[in-house]
């Protein structure tokens, strides 16, 4: 099974009511293919190649229609989905900023009540993609003046050309939080090395002693000891809501 793949459906019973899906390519936003669904239809599986393409999804209504079009994203791989939804609120002239409304474990399915001329994505989960407000030391009103200057997940707040403003909105926390930022966007594990305990929470793991990751996992003993402190730094990096419902896997390096 490939590592990203979605499946889009169409849940709502109106026949007027579509949703239009784009796959996209990443690195330049072209188009490669497009479904129109509607009545129930679906996509056939969307393989996302690794976060090589993402899925665009724009529901529409032929005619008047006050009521929402329903949909289910569908994950049909082994890894984790993020679903986002375009903030009409905070567009700028040639940005888009975007919220996560869910995160789509393997095999699980996020429906989605979609209202008119509202665009989706559909990406691959990466913690650098998630929202800025998932960094412990952002603050609402961080996050408010961080997405004024086209800041709008982890990953932006590295660009260069916008470290000055970063500066100024963070003030004294500047350092921490970018490190924080950094590792975030940085660290992996190898899934050769703990495939055993993929699935085991983060959270927990960060309570294990080095050798019990050793016996569970079959590792090194320092393999274990860099493992924990690489669990703990995440831990204080990313709010902890998130981080309690992260399993290991989702910081596996996909191997190619």
């Amino acid at each position: 099974m490939a590592n990203y793949v979605a499946k889009i459906r169409i849940v709502d019973p109106d026949v007027v009511d579509r949703v239009q899906v784009d796959k996209k390519n990443t690195k330049n936003d072209a188009t490669v293919n497009r479904w129109d669904l509607g009545n129930y239809k679906s996509t056939e599986d969307i393989d996302l190649k690794g976060g090589k393409f993402y899925l665009r999804l724009w529901p529409y209504f032929e005619n008047v229609d006050p009521l929402p079009v329903w949909f289910k994203i569908y994950n049909e791989g082994e890894r984790k989905l993020i679903a986002k939804c375009v903030l009409s609120e905070l567009q700028r002239p040639g940005a888009k900023q975007f919220k996560d409304i869910g995160i789509v474990e393997s095999g699980k399915t996020l429906v989605v009540p979609a209202c008119l001329r509202l665009e989706y994505r559909v990406l691959h989960f990466w913690l650098g993609s998630l929202d800025v407000r998932n960094i412990n030391g952002i603050t609402i009103e961080h996050r408010k003046k961080l997405v004024s200057i086209g800041i709008v997940v982890i990953n932006d707040m590295l660009n260069k050309n916008l470290q000055d403003q970063v500066s100024q909105i963070l003030g004294e926390d500047t350092t921490t939080i970018l490190d924080r930022v950094k590792l975030s966007c940085s660290i992996s594990v190898s899934s050769d090395k703990f495939a055993k305990i993929g699935n085991e929470y983060m959270s927990a793991i960060l309570k294990w002693s080095a050798d019990k990751i050793t016996e569970e996992a079959g590792v090194t003993e320092d393999d274990a000891k860099k493992l924990l402190s690489q669990l703990n730094d995440l831990s204080q990096a990313i709010e902890g809501l998130l981080f309690e419902k992260m399993r290991l896997k989702d910081i596996f390096r996909v191997e190619r």
